[in-house]
């Protein structure tokens, strides 16, 4: 080979060595250095990657896209409007909010049984997920409390498991503290009754027909009292219980009024009747005749209207006396009949009042033996009606 060649392979070498160092320091220059946590990662724009602390590096990235990608739900939920709406339907949409059922309070309304009038937080505030709102709901007036709502936890949430928050007697705005505590009052105004603690219940008892102190022993007896006693004119005997307000078998809070209803002493009574033979018609073949008297009573001024009832079934005509004052009238009828020898003659009259009350005397009997003979006689009854 020449010397010519030679220089040139030579001076070719050279070169690219030259070139090659060129481009080193062309690649320094634009590296991109950074660091992290102390550590130094290059990557040559122009080269292969080189990576110093790949774990910390990679780690660190995914941090980041976690918390640029992460689409957390709120902190704070807003409490809804529940106003109107049925308890359960209140409940079920605390719970979709990510709230719960804290308790309820009962109020006298005239909206429909169970619906919500007021809430605690109002609609509109905001909670923390997982608080609780205090519901106030319709109660019909006169009606008994409802047992208390069962309370929901979420998982999580203050007041649960994992404790932090508030517990199921402590209301919702209320610092946590030794000095707190349930608020007594209701939202929405005073009248509420809490239902976390139901009142003592009692069945009202079967009373009528007892009288009116074994009525009054029995309601006490059962957790109840006596409330007012109303009298009612009735052909029960004075005293004695007609009815009970509420009637037998409702179930009351204990210590609740029972009203009771008994029968009074009757403006007019009756006392003594007699049934007697009249002297004057003796005689079988002639027509024997029976008197029955009935005395008649009033407490006060009043008209006593009556009539006879007869046990043949015949009904006399209404008759009516007056009494401008308390006291006591005799009234009468006769029946006469007639019959052959050896016949015996029986029946009954007696008096039934038609007002100011109804009642029905007792019978007033009679019988008699026919002792003639007449030939050919046949006992017929003579026409007509008692009284």
């Amino acid at each position: 080979m020449s010397e010519q060649t030679m220089s040139d392979e030579t001076k070719t070498e050279e070169s690219r060595i030259e070139e090659k160092k060129a481009d080193e320091q062309q690649g320094k220059r634009r590296r991109w250095r950074f660091r992290v946590d102390g550590l130094r990662a290059e990557w040559p724009i122009s080269g292969g990657l080189t990576l110093a602390g790949t774990g910390i590096i990679a780690a660190a990235i995914v941090v980041v896209v976690y918390f640029v990608m992460r689409d957390d739900p709120p902190s704070q939920v807003e409490v809804p409007d529940l106003v109107g709406l049925p308890r359960e339907a209140a409940e079920a949409e605390l719970t979709e909010r990510g709230l719960r059922l804290r308790t309820t309070f009962d109020q006298v309304s005239d909206q429909p049984v169970g619906t919500v009038l007021h809430t605690d937080p109002p609609a509109g505030g905001k909670l923390d997920r997982g608080r609780g709102v205090t519901l106030v709901v319709a109660r019909a007036p006169g009606a008994a409390a409802a047992p208390p709502p069962s309370e929901t936890t979420l998982p999580g949430s203050p007041g649960g498991d994992l404790g932090g928050g508030y517990g199921a007697d402590q209301p919702p705005g209320v610092e946590q503290g030794p000095s707190a505590g349930p608020d007594p009052t209701p939202p929405g105004g005073g009248g509420g009754t809490v239902t976390d603690a139901p009142e003592p219940r009692s069945q009202v008892p079967a009373v009528v027909g007892l009288d009116l102190e074994d009525a009054k022993r029995t309601l006490v007896r059962d957790g109840l009292a006596v409330g007012k006693v109303a009298q009612q004119e009735s052909e029960e005997p004075a005293g004695t219980v007609l009815g009970s307000s509420p009637p037998a078998g409702s179930v009351v809070n204990g210590g609740s009024s029972v009203a009771l209803v008994v029968a009074a002493s009757p403006p007019v009574f009756l006392g003594v009747g007699r049934a007697d033979p009249n002297p004057a018609y003796s005689s079988c073949a002639t027509g024997y005749e029976t008197v029955f008297s009935q005395q008649i009573s009033v407490t006060r001024p009043t008209r006593v209207v009556y009539q006879w009832l007869r046990s043949d079934g015949a009904s006399g005509p209404v008759h009516y006396i007056d009494f401008p004052a308390p006291g006591t009238k005799t009234v009468t009828t006769t029946w006469l009949r007639t019959g052959d020898g050896g016949t015996r003659l029986t029946g009954w009259e007696r008096v039934r009042i038609l007002g100011p009350t109804g009642i029905t005397g007792a019978q007033l009997d009679f019988s008699h033996t026919c002792v003639e003979v007449t030939p050919g006689f046949t006992p017929t009854v003579i026409p007509g009606e008692p009284g």
